[in-house]
């Protein structure tokens, strides 16, 4: 199977770091304030190392600093962020969707110390509930026309297909091919991976 578009859209996100950025508490409130959401991966989350598998490896380990606060208690710039979101722009609720879902996630190993760990909860049980809010956003940015979100969104649901019937897949193809009209590099594939997946069944 090939690598997952999610995957790859939020690395390649987080990765490409602008060599002037740096993450900075006063910038990532600085860039929501002006709604410049491009830079928020770059100004809210610090990944220090220059290499690409290393910072892969510090996202997928939950092992970087942020400035978004906790799932319990959100920075003022994770709050504003999601007022924005709120108010129906769908920049701010894809960038929401990406960084909620990244910043708040737990990994095993660092399980015992995270905060959303309140000796009540399991890592499974919190790790659903970030997931839901994240993809809640991820939907609302995709029906807002948000591409990437689309492209995610559409990806998502050709992934599920293989795990369950209950998926619609005409309705994958339908979301990818908005995406097709503003992003043709990314669609085009997605698009006939679909079609395919829709011939075999």
């Amino acid at each position: 199977m090939k690598a997952c578009l999610t995957l790859a859209l939020v690395l390649s996100t987080l990765l490409l770091l602008s060599p002037q950025a740096s993450a900075n508490e006063v910038l990532c409130l600085e860039a929501v304030e002006e709604q410049r959401f491009e830079r928020l991966t770059t100004v809210c989350i610090d990944l220090p190392h220059r290499n690409r598998l290393e910072k892969m490896r510090m996202l997928m380990s939950g092992d970087f600093t942020h400035y978004l606060g906790t799932f319990a208690q959100p920075s003022e710039a994770s709050r504003l962020l999601k007022k924005e979101a709120e108010t129906g722009d769908s920049n701010a609720q894809y960038m929401y969707s990406q960084l909620f879902g990244t910043v708040h996630k737990a990994a095993a190993e660092a399980w015992a110390n995270h905060p959303g760990n309140d000796g009540r909860t399991s890592m499974a049980n919190y790790n659903a509930q970030v997931r839901a809010e994240a993809a809640s956003w991820l939907q609302r940015a995709a029906e807002n026309g948000h591409t990437l979100a689309q492209l995610e969104t559409a990806e998502a649901m050709l992934l599920s297909s293989y795990t369950s019937e209950d998926i619609n897949l005409r309705e994958a193809l339908s979301i990818a091919e908005r995406a097709n009209e503003d992003n043709p590099v990314l669609a085009t594939r997605l698009i006939t991976r679909i079609k395919k997946r829709i011939s075999e069944y």
